[in-house]
């Protein structure tokens, strides 16, 4: 785990809403050198196809 003024120092993305979108940016920032919070109604995805 890294030091607290190195993350501190990292930029931080905040990710509003967990949907299709919203994990597909976090996924791909999740090799970038930034810190990522994802905020969603609930704890899981779900998907109901047709």
């Amino acid at each position: 785990m890294k030091a607290q003024s190195e993350q501190s120092a990292l930029p931080h993305v905040v990710i509003v809403g967990g949907g299709f979108g919203g994990l597909a940016v976090a996924r791909s920032l999740r090799k970038a050198p930034v810190r990522i919070t994802l905020i969603d109604r609930t704890n899981h995805h779900l998907f109901q196809p047709l």
